[in-house]
Formats: C-alpha cells, sequence, structure tokens
C-alpha cells in the first residue's frame, strides 16, 4: 500500500512527504484559515490534483496513440464557499490548452479517456 505522511510545523503549515522518493510538499491553511499565503491551500492541491490526474492520462492515451501533448496546459478555476467553517468546492472548470492543433478523432479519443 502507498503511504502519505502528513505532519504539522506548528505555525498553520502542514509537510506532506510521500513514501519511498523522499519528496516533500508543504501546504498551507487558506486565508479564511490563517494562512499565510506561502504554499498552495489544500483546495488548491486539490483541484490540481484533478487537472493533473486527467492530463496525465490524456497524455498517457495521446503517447500510446503515436502524438504528443508536450507543453500543453490546462488551466483550473474554483469557487468555494465557506459553511459552517468548512470549506465547499462549488465549481471546478478546467480549461485545456493545446500548442498543437488536435484533430477531431485524436480529440474524442482524448475525451473518451476521461
Amino acid at each position: 500500500m502507498n503511504e502519505i505522511i502528513l505532519s504539522v510545523t506548528g505555525d498553520n503549515l502542514i509537510i506532506n512527504s510521500t513514501g519511498g522518493n523522499g519528496d516533500t510538499v508543504t501546504i498551507d491553511a487558506s486565508n479564511d484559515f490563517g494562512g499565510q499565503k506561502k504554499y498552495h491551500s489544500p483546495t488548491e492541491l486539490f483541484c490540481s490534483s484533478i487537472g493533473s490526474c486527467i492530463l496525465i492520462m490524456m497524455q498517457t492515451k495521446a503517447l500510446e496513440n503515436n502524438f504528443n501533448l508536450k507543453n500543453s496546459i490546462v488551466r483550473i478555476s474554483y469557487k468555494y464557499i465557506i459553511k459552517n467553517d468548512k470549506t465547499k468546492i462549488k465549481e471546478i472548470n478546467l480549461n485545456f490548452i493545446f500548442v498543437e492543433k488536435i484533430s477531431e478523432d485524436k480529440m474524442k479519443l482524448l475525451k473518451n479517456e476521461i
């Protein structure tokens, strides 16, 4: 089983360590909860994770079919509300920007992957 370890630094920051490779990510509370806006908030990381997963799935499918999405971008916008002292994500929008023109057949292939 894969493991992620989260530890509190004491100043409203969290250190996220992934098992095995030694990589760490520092996570800051959002401004609404006393964060310093020095690092990504949990909400930003959640939205980034969704976009990253979809872009990786699309790139994998593209490479399997002999084309590449290199330098393509996904712009993520989101809305959230705070209710009862909890952040609730209300909406996430993903806008894909492909550097090279993607044919309709290839686009259909990518859309079917997600």
